[in-house]
């Protein structure tokens, strides 16, 4: 039973087999008949267009046997034509030429009977009998005709044969396909069942957690505390089961989204190493091989490679009792601006027994269950990697000893953001990983900037950016109020506009501002602030009259770029003429910040102050405004309204203000809901919205309590 495109393939193939056959016999009988034999070509050529062209199998199949039909007919019907020229023998010829039919058209049935259809092969095998009796007409009188009518009763035969065996052959095929859909619809209840139980599952784990907390950081006893601890660990196992379930049922939808973006790769080694510390066993020792050659800044889906090595060092810490385990990456450069991440997870662990391998990145599936019963987990953890590592066109391998050990090994093409060396080091304290270049190359004391975002925490971080410069900054919280600003004359050397706002966003303001008639507002430059990691969103900012563009988390090296390029040359001071002023502040260890710092659990300080350019009073003052200006109840306002176009707007600031504050997995979530908004998914925004909420008032939780613990007021100044 052939698919309808090999069918065909052979049916054009015989076609053309019998066709050249023709003209063959009838040139070596006598030239007179090539020309009729050769006509046959013709439906050979115009059945080669119907494959080509017509999209309807059905009518297609249909039109190419009846061609093909007229085409066998005619190569016969020229080497009639040459016995009826010839002399000698034109009678025995004609008996010959007319009695191929029969076989030829015998060849057709077989290929009919491919596709596996009753009606094509009813209408077949009536249309070529007709033929057959057609030419049985045209040689009466002609010796040989009894053997002609013979071959026609076998030729039914054969057909009959045919066409039981294609009734078979179809019923197979019908109930085979009805299996197929069956297992394909099984298939997708069972995944839209996972994903629906993970998420009704979730809601109340994410208030077992919070509430955990919450109890934690209130007054009990030893004794309680250790009950509350065994609960929230409890639970975080739990979610991260969830979670994989999750994950492994949107990569088996086709759901899963990989949104490369660009991002700092010492921030996610540092991100990665604090989780796993946290979770090995006693005797065991946690060692970081990180090439020092890896650019600093990677393009990529930043979470799903945390998600990746994470999953694999996890894998390794389960079945690890003693001994190390080993993170080594590699960087293998290619070609411009891209690279490949190669990464090996090496242990002391058990290792894997050689009949077990196979079931290494099977779903729910554990190699050595009898010795491994004790161990917790889905079994889906490295079926996830192997998903996620095809869907970012990377690839895994392993290699294990039974009793010695394993190591996985896997390759992900990355592109460059910044290609200077990220130098990682893992022996460095949390003071000496936060040391920044405080100097800059140039101060512009005469420079005024104005920067316009409806996010306080975005202001702060960006004019803490600014303020080594020395520029006058001023900020707007809207697309209108900067409109209000440049129309009442105030003016300035660069607009930084953020892009997605409430009301107005960045775009519309800055076509407002172009269509202004004030010779100013047509060459002001204005860059565009943006957290969109989307294709195309480049071009919109230069289609819609922006100069240039800086993504948040705003790199310093990028933000030094824009404005060497956009600030007036002559209002740019080189920085060794007042030296003095460039250092704002130097690392520090005080006391209470230091306290703060221990407080923030779940928090990627690192992150967080790298984003505030390594100033301390400036991340406090950040993570003031954070709490001061948080936007949960806009948030639900707009969730119990159902208008989704705020509630991306929202949830879009929230993800820009966690990431300033380095509360990674809340940015994370709040943007895997600005993508359902965007993309209209609300089945997602209903289903992830309380778990985001929860976890963003859980963040809010931990500042407050650890503001209020190391008696840092949370009052802005």
């Amino acid at each position: 039973m052939f698919g309808y495109k090999e069918t065909m393939k052979l049916t054009l193939a015989e076609f053309a087999a019998v066709t050249v056959l023709g003209i063959v016999l009838a040139a070596v009988s006598h030239s007179s008949g090539v020309a009729v034999a050769a006509i046959a070509f013709v439906p050979l050529i115009v059945a080669g267009v119907v494959f080509l062209v017509n999209k309807n199998e059905d009518i297609a199949e249909r039109v190419i046997f009846i061609l093909l039909i007229i085409g066998e007919f005619l190569s016969c019907s020229g080497a009639q034509a040459t016995a009826q020229a010839t002399a000698q023998a034109t009678a025995q010829a004609t008996a010959q030429a007319t009695a191929m039919l029969p076989f030829v058209y015998m060849g057709g049935g077989v290929l009919v009977s491919m596709v596996a259809k009753k009606q094509l092969n009813i209408e077949y095998w009536i249309e070529s009998s007709v033929a057959i009796i057609v030419s049985i007409i045209i040689n009466i009188g002609n010796p040989g005709l009894e053997s002609e009518i013979i071959m026609f009763f076998i030729y039914e035969v054969f057909n009959l044969t045919l066409f039981l065996l294609t009734g078979s052959s179809e019923k197979y095929r019908k109930n085979l396909e009805e299996k197929t859909n069956e297992a394909i619809e099984a298939n997708e209840s069972k995944s839209n069942f996972l994903a629906n139980m993970s998420h009704e599952i979730r809601t109340p784990m994410n208030a077992i957690c919070g509430m955990a907390d919450l109890m934690l950081q209130t007054d009990i006893s030893e004794e309680t505390e250790e009950y509350v601890m065994t609960i929230k660990n409890s639970s975080e196992n739990l979610l991260n089961i969830i979670n994989d379930i999750l994950d492994f049922s949107k990569v088996e939808s086709g759901k899963m989204e990989i949104i490369p973006a660009e991002y700092q790769f010492t921030s996610v080694m540092y991100d990665v190493m604090n989780v796993i510390q946290v979770r090995l066993k006693s005797k065991v020792e946690l060692v970081m091989d990180i090439d020092p050659a890896v650019p600093t800044g990677l393009v990529g889906d930043e979470m799903r490679f945390r998600q990746l090595l994470i999953n694999i060092l996890n894998n390794a810490v389960k079945f690890t009792e003693k001994g190390t385990i080993t993170l080594s990456v590699r960087w293998a450069p290619k070609e411009t601006n891209t690279g490949e991440l190669q990464v090996a997870v090496s242990d002391t662990g058990i290792g894997i027994k050689p009949e077990d391998m196979d079931k290494l990145f099977s779903e729910f599936s554990q190699a050595d269950t009898k010795r491994n019963r004790n161990i917790e987990g889905t079994g889906l953890g490295l079926a996830i990697c192997k998903r996620l590592l095809d869907l970012m066109n990377g690839t895994i391998t392993f290699d294990s000893v039974y009793g010695k050990g394993s190591t996985f090994r896997f390759t992900l093409p990355q592109g460059i953001s910044n290609p200077a060396p990220s130098n990682f080091d893992k022996s460095a304290n949390l003071h000496e990983r936060l040391q920044v270049k405080k100097g800059v190359p140039f101060t512009a004391p005469e420079a005024k900037i104005l920067i316009v975002d409806d996010n306080q925490v975005n202001i702060r971080v960006t004019e803490g950016m600014m303020k080594p410069y020395g520029m006058s900054v001023v900020s707007a919280t809207s697309g209108q109020q900067a409109i209000d600003l440049i129309k009442d004359g105030e003016r300035y050397d660069i607009i930084f506009m953020d892009h997605m706002m409430p009301q107005m966003d960045g775009v519309e303001a800055t076509q407002i501002i172009r269509g202004m008639d004030i010779e100013y507002a047509k060459k002001v430059p204005i860059v565009a602030l943006t957290a969109n990691a989307i294709k195309g969103v480049e071009e919109l900012f230069y289609e819609n009259g922006m100069n240039d563009f800086l993504s948040k988390p705003v790199d310093l090296k990028k933000l030094e770029k824009v404005l060497r390029k956009w600030v007036p040359r002559h209002k740019q001071v080189k920085s060794a003429a007042i030296e003095d002023q460039t250092i704002e502040h130097t690392v520090t260890t005080q006391v209470p910040f230091v306290k703060l710092l221990d407080k923030l659990k779940g928090i990627n300080v690192v992150s967080g102050l790298a984003n505030c350019i390594g100033n301390e009073d400036v991340y406090i003052d950040v993570l003031r405004i954070f709490v001061n200006t948080e936007n949960t109840a806009a948030i639900k306002q707009a969730y119990d309204a159902e208008d989704w176009k705020t509630y991306t707007v929202e949830v879009h600031g929230a993800k820009s203000a966690a990431r300033n504050i380095g509360a990674t997995e809340l940015s994370e979530l709040a943007f895997s809901l600005e993508v359902a908004g965007k993309s209209d998914d609300i089945t997602a925004i209903k289903d992830r919205t309380a778990a985001f909420l929860d976890n963003y008032r859980s963040v809010l939780d931990t500042i407050r309590t650890a503001f209020e613990e190391t008696n840092l007021s949370l009052d802005a100044d």
